[in-house]
This record gives C-alpha cells, sequence and structure tokens, in this order.
C-alpha cells in the first residue's frame, strides 16, 4: 500500500495511534481522537551513531522508503534502510472479534518489531546495529513502572489516562525502559541479522481511564473494559498471559477478509474503513447495569447520528447486531414535537462528552423518522423477536402519524420537514418541497411499519400505512417520472424553502423555478435498500427504478463516485455512492465502485487533505468518519441476501445473486463460536449453458428455510 494516514483503535475503548507520516508523528490518546496529543513515536536504527527511523518523529532523520500494510486488526509500516542494508517493520495489532467484548474492547496494543537485512547484493554476509524504540509526549508524566516498562500520565478532555508500556525480548525477557522526563526509551538493543526476518519485541501498550467518561439520560457511563480491568497494569498482565489466544482470534478474523474472493482493493478499503468505524465507537455500561453503546460521527463527534447509522449499519448486521437493537431503544428516547404537533427521532444523542439532546441545529425530521422505521424493520426480520417491536408500538404510531400529517397538499410526498442530511448539496437536493428522494423513502418506510403492524397486531395501522403508499406510488409515477428518470421534486418553486423555520430562498432561475429540479440524481431509491434486505419487495415500479439508477449513474459521475445530481457537482458522498450500488446489485444493476472509493482515500490520505476515512469528495472534509462500514453491505448485496426470521412460515434466508460466476464469503452467518470459525460461502458457477449456485458450510445459517434463486 501507499504510505497514508491511517488509525488502528480498540473497539468501544476509545484507546487509538492516528499514524500522520506526513507530519512526522502519531496522535495517540486512551480517549480517542480529538483528545489526542502528539506522540513522537522514534523507532529506527543506529550505527555507530548514525540514524535512521520511521517517519512519526522529528528527531531523526526518516528512512528513505517505507512501505505500510493494513488489516482488519493491524496495521504495520516498514522503513528500508540503503545506508545500513537493513529493513525495520512495526505492527500493531488490534484484537477485534464479533459478539466477544472482554477481547473486543480490551484497552491494550501488542506491536510486534522486526529486523532483517535489505535484500541486496552488495553486501553478504550478517549486518549489525542497534535498533530502539524512544518516546515523547508533551504534557505526560513518566515514570518507570514495576514490570520494566514505563507509565504514561496524561490528562484528555480533563479525564486522568494512564498508559502501561512493556517491551518483551527474545526469550520472554523483559527489556527495561529508560526513563526521562516526559520521555522513555523503550528498548535500544543490538542486532545481528541476515535475510529472514528476525523477531526483536514485543511491546504490550495499555491505557486506561477509571470513572465515568460519558453523561447520558440513562446515567454516567464507564467504559466497558472497566468491569475486568481496574488498571491498564492489570490490562497488560492480562494480554501478556492471554497473548496466544488474542493473537489466534484476531488473525482468524483478519483470514475471512483476505479471501481471495474479496479482492485486494475492497479488502484495503474495508480494513481501513473498518478501523475508522473503530475508533468512533463507544461501550460501555450503566449504574444500572445496561449496556450503553453509541457511535460519534467522526469530526463532527455527534453521538449516533441515525442518518449515519442508517448507512453503516452493514456493520452491525455482520458482526454484532444486536448493538443495534441498543441503538434502537437510546434513540426511542430522543424525540421532538414539529410546529404542527407532531413527533419526530432527533437527528443524534448529543456531542462529544454529553449525551443528553440533539446538539445538531439541522433537523431532519421525515429522513430521521424514515430511517428509524426501515432500521427497526430490518432489526426484527434479522433477529426474528417481537420485543424488538412491542414495546415501540406508541413510537412507530405516532412516526407513522407525521409521515402522513407533513404531506400536506394531497400528493402524499412530504411537505413539511424535508430538509434533509444531504447538508453540502444546492437548494434542491437538500431543501425542496415534494422531494423525489423523500417521497420513495417515506414509502419504503410506511411499507416497513405496514410490515411491522402485524407483530403489533395493529390492522389499522397496517391499513393506514398502505392506502398512503398507493398514493405516493401514484404520485411518483404521475408527476415525477420524466422520459428516463425521476426528477429531483415535484414542487419546483424556488420562493420561501424552510429549514427548521428558517426561510431560505435560493436565487431562481428565470421562470422561478428551483435549479435543479429536473436533474438525474444518486437518491432516488435511498429507501429501498433494508426493505429488500429483509425479503420485501418495495412497491414500486422497479423496472423504472433500475433505469433511473442506470442514467442517474452516468448523468452525474465523477473521478471517485457520483456527485449529489448531474447539476450539483459540489460534493460525493462515498457511503450514499455505495449505499445506491447495493440496492443495483439487488436489483440486477451491477455497480460496484470500489476502485473509485479506495482511489479516492488514498489520494485524501497521501496527497490531499487527510483524516482516515473521508466521505466527502468536494469542498466538505467529513473525516475520521465511521460511515465506510456501510461498505459492508456487499456481503449482503453482492449475495442478493434475505433475511427474514419473522417469516410466519418459520426463519427464511433467501439469495439472489445477480452475476455468475461469483464467490462470496458471507461473513454476516459466520459462526464465531467455532474453532476455527465457519464460514459459509455462496459460489455461482456456470455449467453447460447453465448458472449453477451452491453454499458451503450452510450449516452456519442455522435451521431456515434456504432458497437460491437465480436472476
Amino acid at each position: 500500500m501507499n504510505v497514508m494516514e491511517s488509525i488502528i483503535g480498540i473497539f468501544g475503548s476509545r484507546f487509538e495511534f492516528n499514524f500522520r507520516p506526513r507530519e512526522g508523528k502519531i496522535d495517540q490518546s486512551g480517549l480517542g481522537r480529538f483528545y489526542d496529543e502528539p506522540l513522537d513515536f522514534a523507532l529506527g536504527i543506529d550505527v555507530d551513531g548514525d540514524v535512521e527511523a520511521l517517519p512519526f518523529t522529528k528527531r531523526h532523520a526518516h528512512f528513505p522508503s517505507t512501505f505500510m500494510a493494513q488489516t482488519m486488526n493491524t496495521v504495520s509500516y516498514s522503513g528500508l534502510s540503503t545506508e545500513f542494508l537493513a529493513e525495520v517493520r512495526v505492527t500493531f495489532n488490534a484484537h477485534f472479534y464479533p459478539k466477544d467484548e472482554l477481547l473486543s474492547t480490551l484497552p491494550v496494543f501488542i506491536i510486534d518489531i522486526e529486523v532483517r537485512k535489505a535484500p541486496t547484493r552488495v553486501f553478504a554476509g550478517d549486518i549489525d546495529g542497534h535498533l530502539f524504540l524512544r518516546i515523547a509526549r508533551k504534557g505526560t508524566t513518566v515514570v518507570q513502572n514495576k514490570a520494566g516498562g514505563c507509565t504514561l500520565s496524561y490528562k484528555a478532555d480533563s479525564l486522568q489516562v494512564q498508559d502501561e508500556i512493556v517491551a518483551i525480548g527474545n526469550e520472554k525477557k523483559v527489556i527495561g525502559a529508560k526513563v526521562e522526563e516526559n520521555s522513555a526509551t523503550v528498548l535500544d538493543v543490538p542486532y545481528s541479522v541476515n535475510e529472514q526476518w528476525v523477531h526483536v519485541a514485543t511491546v504490550f501498550w495499555g491505557s486506561h481511564v477509571a470513572g465515568p467518561v460519558l453523561e447520558t439520560k440513562r446515567g454516567k457511563v464507564e467504559f466497558a473494559y472497566t468491569r475486568a480491568f481496574k488498571s491498564a497494569a492489570e490490562a497488560v498482565t492480562y494480554a501478556m498471559a492471554n497473548e496466544e489466544q488474542i493473537r489466534k482470534k484476531a488473525a482468524a478474523f483478519d483470514k475471512v477478509f483476505l479471501d481471495p474472493a474479496v479482492g485486494k482493493t475492497r479488502a484495503d478499503f474495508l480494513a481501513f474503513a473498518h478501523q475508522s468505524f473503530v475508533q468512533n465507537a463507544w461501550l460501555g455500561y450503566l449504574p444500572d447495569g445496561r449496556k450503553w453503546y453509541s457511535s460519534w460521527e467522526g469530526s463532527c463527534q455527534f453521538h449516533s447520528t441515525i442518518d449515519v447509522e442508517y448507512n453503516q449499519a452493514w456493520w452491525y448486521y455482520c458482526f454484532w447486531p444486536e448493538l443495534a437493537e441498543v441503538l434502537l431503544d437510546e434513540w426511542s428516547e430522543f424525540t421532538e414535537t414539529n410546529k404542527l404537533g407532531l413527533t419526530y427521532m432527533c437527528h443524534d444523542m448529543g456531542s462529544r462528552r454529553t449525551v443528553l439532546e440533539q446538539m445538531y441545529p439541522h433537523p431532519m425530521e421525515v429522513e430521521e423518522n424514515a430511517n428509524y422505521l426501515l432500521l427497526l424493520l430490518m432489526q426484527w426480520k434479522l433477529a426474528g423477536n417481537d420485543s424488538i417491536v412491542k414495546p415501540k408500538q406508541a413510537l412507530i404510531g405516532k412516526i407513522v402519524d407525521h409521515l402522513i400529517g407533513v404531506a400536506l397538499t394531497g400528493s402524499g410526498f412530504p411537505t413539511e420537514g424535508t430538509a434533509n442530511t444531504i447538508d453540502d448539496a444546492s437548494p434542491a437536493i437538500q431543501y425542496a418541497r415534494e422531494q423525489t428522494y423523500l417521497g420513495v423513502k417515506t414509502l419504503c418506510a410506511l411499507q416497513a411499519a405496514s410490515a411491522l403492524a402485524k407483530p403489533l397486531e395493529d390492522p389499522a395501522l397496517e391499513k393506514r400505512c398502505k392506502a398512503q403508499v398507493a398514493l405516493i406510488g401514484k404520485t411518483l409515477e404521475d408527476r415525477a417520472w420524466i422520459g428516463d428518470h425521476y426528477a429531483v421534486c415535484i414542487d419546483k418553486d424556488a420562493k420561501g424553502l424552510n429549514d427548521d423555520g428558517h426561510i431560505f430562498t435560493p436565487s431562481p432561475s428565470k421562470d422561478g423555478t428551483i435549479e435543479g429540479w429536473d436533474a438525474y440524481t444518486l437518491y432516488t431509491s435511498n429507501g429501498m435498500l433494508y426493505l429488500l434486505a429483509s425479503g420485501l419487495v418495495p412497491e414500486l415500479d422497479i423496472q423504472r427504478i433500475k433505469t433511473d439508477m442506470g442514467t442517474a449513474w452516468r448523468a452525474s459521475l465523477g473521478p471517485y463516485g457520483n456527485f449529489h445530481s448531474s447539476t450539483d457537482h459540489s460534493n460525493a458522498w462515498l457511503s450514499q455512492n455505495m449505499h445506491r450500488d447495493f440496492i443495483g446489485m439487488y436489483l440486477g444493476l451491477l455497480i460496484d465502485q470500489f476502485d473509485r472509493y479506495w482511489s479516492f482515500e488514498t489520494w485524501e490520505n497521501t496527497g490531499g487533505r487527510g483524516g482516515c476515512f473521508v466521505d466527502t469528495y468536494g469542498h466538505n472534509h467529513l473525516r475520521y468518519y465511521p460511515r465506510g462500514a456501510t461498505g459492508f453491505g456487499w456481503f449482503f448485496a453482492m449475495a442478493g441476501a434475505s433475511v427474514d426470521r419473522a417469516a410466519p412460515g418459520g426463519p427464511a434466508i433467501s439469495f439472489r445473486p445477480c452475476i455468475a460466476p461469483v464467490t462470496v464469503p458471507l461473513v454476516q452467518f459466520v459462526d464465531w463460536e467455532a474453532d476455527p470459525p465457519r464460514i459459509p460461502v455462496l459460489r455461482t458457477w456456470i455449467e453447460g449453458g447453465e448458472v449453477r449456485a451452491a453454499i458451503d458450510h450452510a450449516a452456519s445459517l442455522g435451521e431456515v428455510d434456504l432458497r437460491i434463486e437465480i436472476k
């Protein structure tokens, strides 16, 4: 890989290292991004007083050549010295493993340091030198610890953080640290090596924040790891004692995504996106013992923004669905009422370390209500448990009342509260009344609510939803279809567009209509994906939807994906592009642009602005963003997977792959408790002029009505 800015974190524990080679540093903290301080991380070679190091220090010259590699659980950098004929490699190992809370949240990195002779014919035999690791961090007290390593004490957002570092050499011997003010020499050891990599040391680096870290409506939250570990030293001791098992599980998780069927570009993208997602997670416990989970919205730092989670929920569905259920419960306590007296879901639950109320000043009434219903449907279908739905009966009714009640013209398309998440777009895309995007999303959300009425035993709710779905569908075809695509909006008037009571009037075109009302846009189909993934067919003209998707794809395509529309090239959102791609895969329209998305991330983090996963191409800079996790929807969409564990006849799973031959590891159905994990794989191939399909290790799917259909 290109040497680029990257990040690695411990899930839910906020402990991370943000590698910034261009700036010659690592940003590091036990409380995570935006509470970080620069760490001078000098790992290098000393030969008779001449020194070269990896590009994470400003104290020494850097190796002339540096290389990088990344997996789901690791980031490694290697530096090649042409003068010393040696190569040094450092690998930071995390240990995420699905549903394994103790392992995944363990706040310790296992850091491997290796050296070898550089590949060369100039010099035969062994080479000698000293390999060192020296660290320095401002505002940090450094003392020697009982294990022979060092302890770092510092503040992050007024909270006390303690890091514990122990270096272990060959034969499991502790390498004693040498401590100075605000810095330490973690190791300084001689080497004599040939062509093969030689292990020099393993550094166990732990971190710990005691006491509450979040203030929420439900009470104060402490990190999940504090239930098992009362200090960083305890966490490091545990990691050292269980190193073999930790490495084994972490490697097993990595291996799933190294399958050649995933592809190198997609594997690199997903690993990069996964790490940006991990460093945004907060996992902890309330005083009453209930679990707390939320995810920061990257650089915006809002907690669990519904429209962001709407895109990235595939991460949960692949690895930890129960966390999505926690979110649905937490969100249910965050609602507001509009000027019509109708209830809508808040955009977010708070920001930074305070989770008490929506902090974003821009409500997205229609959008967030629709998002909530669609996510609730998906969670119910995945789990097959009516108890997910029944406690929310009153809330579901209020959301349906809102979605029907804000459509004031008789079209069924919402006219109030239509300002949406696309907050860097042109007025037509973001503010228009009677948007096609929100019309279709409302239709899909009400179809979801109609399905949710079954476990609620509420035929009146079902009837109301179906009637409104039919009305919206008729309006869509009669008024929004314009030859080869759907218009952005059917209300073309540019005057008095409303954003939470603030009137916004853009410069109208000559005839008084809003510019771009008739453009091609990727957002038309956005509400469909969770219906398709849960076994429901959206009540839309699917052939027209496919035509719209195809023409809009070509009309608004840029170098790294589709812009908001054919007339609005202000920005492009990768997550929204991927979401659209996956709908296309379900419908048999193959749009697969991971090469474009990965090209953007590598460019942004080498020659661009940086920020690890950046979701936006254009002037907007949504950085350190979790939304790259949208990419895990590929494992559903490419397989055409639909899950309905709440089906009347019993749990059902179907697959409708859109291409052959194809191989898709079904990571969402892996038996992670098996040793090694059992990975079902969907395969299609062509034999005798016909398409065949099979699933390897299908038993991992459980007792279900299993169907494979070839389109």
